[in-house]
């Protein structure tokens, strides 16, 4: 896999989502490992601050709550003020929600979109056009397996 990705470099780094446990935490030790600067992305600073400790340098912490598109909007001039590039993007973030349709809260369906789904699309949309400016880029997209079969008490999420 790593001849998939683009080399590390000086101001080049990887963005990950959803950084501050699970999937996302181990990619971004993996890449940190190979030598990326990486950019954790999620809500819980402690989290993501305790990871940067972990991983020592060539981290940056960047706390967002990627179900609000203006805290989205703000991600890339955030990441240009630390004076890095993205060449790898993984679109990690994700969230569900549990029990029956009818008893749904809209809000916490809408949020949950947005993480699962608007995320993914704006950030890409984001950072994709520069990295093919640049001529080098890798985007990751985790998703889940609960999208090929029925979720019982889940149908937001496995339609995301």
């Amino acid at each position: 896999m790593s001849s998939l990705l683009p080399a590390s470099g000086l101001n080049r780094a990887a963005l990950i989502t959803g950084a501050s446990s699970g999937i996302g935490a181990e990619i971004a030790r993996d890449l940190h490992g190979r030598g990326h600067h990486v950019v954790l992305v999620a809500r819980r600073v402690d989290r993501l601050a305790e990871l940067a400790a972990e991983l020592g340098g060539r981290t940056s912490v960047v706390p967002a709550d990627l179900s609000r598109r203006k805290a989205r909007a703000t991600l890339a001039g955030q990441v240009a003020q630390l004076g890095l590039e993205i060449d790898i993007l993984v679109n990690n973030a994700g969230l569900s929600t549990m029990g029956p349709q009818q008893r749904a809260d809209t809000d916490a369906e809408l949020d949950m979109l947005e993480v699962d789904v608007a995320a993914v699309v704006d950030l890409c949309t984001r950072f994709v056009p520069l990295m093919v400016s640049r001529r080098r880029g890798a985007v990751l997209n985790v998703a889940s397996v609960g999208a090929f079969g029925p979720l019982p008490g889940q149908a937001v999420y496995g339609a995301s």
